[in-house]
């Protein structure tokens, strides 16, 4: 397993949706999204990350500022912990 240092956070990629050439390929079930989402689930944190993220949780993050990784042939992430915009959350209900 891949070991994050400092304020470093280990993301495990989702899939994004199809591609042809530099076009993703959106339908309507993904929310009519015209960029592809960039959310996965953190799967380590270094030992200077704050309490604000948990093992497991889904996140959005910063693609461009990352360094990615493939191993085992499982593709993650490893971005700055101040590189992560979001927690994704499902089944929320809005009063």
């Amino acid at each position: 397993m891949i070991r994050p240092i400092g304020n470093k956070v280990l993301i495990l990629k989702e899939k994004l949706p199809e591609k042809i050439g530099s076009i993703y390929l959106v339908t309507p079930s993904d929310n009519n999204s015209s960029t592809p989402p960039h959310v996965g689930v953190i799967v380590s944190m270094g030992s200077k990350c704050t309490n604000q993220f948990t093992l497991g949780m889904r996140v959005s993050y910063h693609w461009s500022e990352g360094l990615d990784i493939q191993h085992d042939d499982i593709d993650y992430i490893l971005v700055p912990e101040n590189k992560i915009s979001g927690i994704i959350a499902l089944n929320v209900v809005l009063s």
